[in-house]
């Protein structure tokens, strides 16, 4: 079992060289700096990334009135595994965007998917991109970048859980700067990440220590300048005698440089933090002291990406800002909460997924196994709306992977879960949710599928057709100021079962769902049931065996027992090829309600009901489907002896439940 820190080093930028033409602005002054982005596979698609690094440093060229382009470079990034190192330029005209600003926009061609910079190490800028004028493909500022924490080895019966994992922080280290030679001055390519410890010591690793010529007085020294977690500057100088490690006496929250120097000799050194400073613990709130059982992710951590055997489980509040993909492979699982004996979701944690970016995913074969039991789970970014990341902006999240790739394997069990009801969470094959609360929109996108929601609560979103045919949804309740949004041209068939739809009160009357209709081309219909659940009894509720006939729009249904259920069609949406946006209900609706869709028609078949049982009267009705029904059906016995007039009668036609042809005996 092991819990292992993947993390990438920023490149090296150099300094810019001007080159004749391009299209920058002339005598102006522009800084660049890089992120190294390993994509998940051959390509960065959609940002797909494994791990990405902190910005690089930033260089500067200033352009002449001849010299409008300016040829970037940088040092290569290795890759962690046999996947693609990709870099993401950053530009700006004010140095300040790129030393921390939240958002800076990112040097990509402008069409088709969103994609990185260039593969190269080496870009150059003539301002055919301009990211001043782009209005979407954002790069959130990350100070560390954003690593990866995978779990390997562990078991369901041994999973991981957030004190493994913070054990595990707590036990490594993390690289500040790789490697550095004396004398100069350097910084700290990566910030010093004290999470919960609020400020750390360093430690210097000395290398290579050689004296010039035959002199026995070579000694050096490292200064450290920055600051603690209360932001006073503090300072502090290590004498270097020899190879070995230094740690500094004082704690740091923040460096803002190094100065080494060496009489007679040289060395080299790298600036190691001891702790990876990526997890850490939150006070008690009862005794404000540290509690390993409640602790925050910082940025990221992988459950069984590219491995077997990865499990993790938690009880615990977990808040995390970065990314976070809980996938797991087929043997692996990721799992808030228990689920008991019974079948009932409880000793569930909450988990915030607050990223603060779109553009990353997972791979469509990712994503397996998510379990989530009586827990609180919100996997969209409470930081940010979309307005204010702009509707085509390539940051605003969308429901993490979970919508790409909401498989058979997860399971959502008494559990609140969070989406977002413009992104809809993507249902690739058929998960399990059951009495859940979901907020935001569900998309089917299989054909053949059968969805079944076991009554779980659809808030501020709605049910989404796009490519999906031939789709059942099955018990879901939809809360929201549209009901179905049918979209394009490629979704056919889809049926609706025991599904309730509370776009107004005047449509919650009726269940009539609100349609949001872009196009078709070609005719479509929707069908729409409710199941009939029926119990048989005698006068005295005794169970009789009866023989049941439905007729429905779809024929005639029937069963033979004391207790019997039907799926009942209550209604058909026609959908005419044409096309006409807009939120509309259907013409001809039950309520009249307005507006109306020209081009799609709903019609209400009538559903009759039969019950036939040897020794009792025959039972029809014709039956209101509008709503599911479980009913009680008292039949009454075929030859039944009354009282007319004080005197016995006997009915002398017991078939008809309507008789009243009585003889008197």
């Amino acid at each position: 079992m092991a819990v292992e820190l993947i993390f990438i080093q920023p490149p090296d930028l150099y300094t810019p060289t001007l080159e004749e033409g391009g299209n920058l602005l002339p005598n102006t002054t522009y800084y660049y700096s890089v992120v190294a982005v390993e994509a998940l596979g051959a390509d960065l698609y959609h940002y797909n990334e494994k791990a990405e690094s902190a910005r690089s440093n930033i260089v500067q060229v200033t352009t002449t009135d001849t010299h409008l382009s300016a040829r970037v470079s940088w040092s290569e990034v290795a890759p962690i595994s046999t996947n693609s190192m990709n870099y993401i330029l950053l530009r700006s005209r004010n140095k300040d965007d790129l030393l921390g600003k939240e958002n800076v926009r990112i040097m990509i061609d402008p069409g088709g998917h969103p994609q990185a910079t260039t593969k190269d190490t080496f870009y150059l800028d003539d301002n055919s991109i301009n990211p001043e004028t782009r209005t979407s493909s954002y790069f959130w500022y990350r100070r560390n970048g954003d690593p990866l924490i995978q779990n390997t080895g562990f078991t369901t019966a041994s999973p991981a859980t957030m004190e493994t994992l913070y054990a595990a922080d707590l036990a490594g280290s993390l690289e500040l700067l790789p490697s550095a030679s004396a004398p100069g001055t350097h910084y700290l390519k990566n910030p010093v990440n004290p999470a919960d410890s609020l400020q750390l010591k360093l430690t210097l690793v000395v290398t290579d220590f050689s004296s010039d010529g035959d002199t026995d007085e070579t000694s050096g020294s490292v200064t450290i300048t920055g600051t603690d977690a209360g932001s006073d500057i503090k300072s502090e100088v290590i004498n270097i005698s020899g190879n070995g490690n230094y740690e500094s006496t004082l704690s740091y929250a923040d460096v803002s440089k190094l100065v080494s120097t060496i009489s007679n000799g040289n060395f080299n050194f790298k600036v190691i933090q001891n702790r990876w400073g990526f997890i850490w613990a939150l006070p008690d709130n009862e005794t404000n002291n540290i509690n390993p059982d409640q602790t925050r992710f910082r940025w990221k951590i992988n459950c069984g990406f590219e491995v077997t055997g990865a499990f993790f489980s938690s009880r615990e509040s977990i808040t995390q800002i970065g990314y976070f993909q809980p996938n797991a492979g087929t043997a692996s699982s990721f799992q808030l909460g228990v689920l008991s004996d019974k079948g009932y979701g409880h000793l569930g944690s909450s988990y915030y997924y607050a990223t603060r970016k779109r553009r990353y995913g997972s791979s469509t074969s990712s994503m397996n196994n998510v379990r989530i039991y009586g827990s609180f789970f919100y996997p969209v970014n409470p930081l940010i709306s979309p307005s204010e990341a702009g509707l085509d902006s390539h940051s605003w999240d969308r429901a993490n992977d979970m919508r790409k790739n909401f498989t058979t394997s997860h399971e959502i069990i008494d559990s609140i879960y969070f989406s977002h009801g413009d992104n809809s969470t993507l249902l690739i094959s058929k998960p399990v949710m059951v009495r859940a609360t979901f907020q935001g929109s569900v998309q089917g996108r299989g054909t053949g599928l059968t969805y079944d929601f076991k009554q779980t609560n659809l808030l501020n979103g709605y049910i989404v057709n796009q490519v999906n045919r031939d789709s059942v949804y099955k018990n879901l309740n939809v809360y929201a100021d549209l009901d179905i949004y049918q979209w394009t041209t490629r979704t056919f068939n889809c049926t609706y079962v025991n599904c309730t739809f509370h776009s107004s009160p005047e449509a919650e009357l009726y269940n009539e769902p609100l349609w949001y209709y872009i196009n078709y081309t070609q005719a479509d219909i929707a069908t729409f049931k409710n199941e009939l659940a029926l119990q048989i009894t005698d006068k005295q509720g005794n169970p009789v065996e009866a023989e049941v006939i439905v007729s429905h729009a779809g024929g005639q249904l029937t069963d033979t027992g004391s207790q019997v259920s039907f799926e009942v069609i209550y209604s058909l949406y026609n959908f005419k090829a044409g096309s006409k946006s807009g939120v509309y209900f259907a013409t001809g609706n039950r309520g009249n309600l307005s507006p109306v869709h020209p081009l799609v028609t709903v019609t209400y078949p009538p559903v009759n009901l039969t019950i036939k049982a040897p020794g009792y009267q025959t039972y029809t009705s014709e039956l209101d489907m509008r709503v599911k029904r479980d009913l009680v059906i008292k039949l009454e016995k075929a030859v039944e002896i009354v009282t007319v007039d004080d005197d016995l009668a006997l009915n002398t036609d017991p078939k008809n439940p309507q008789s009243d042809f009585f003889v008197k005996l």
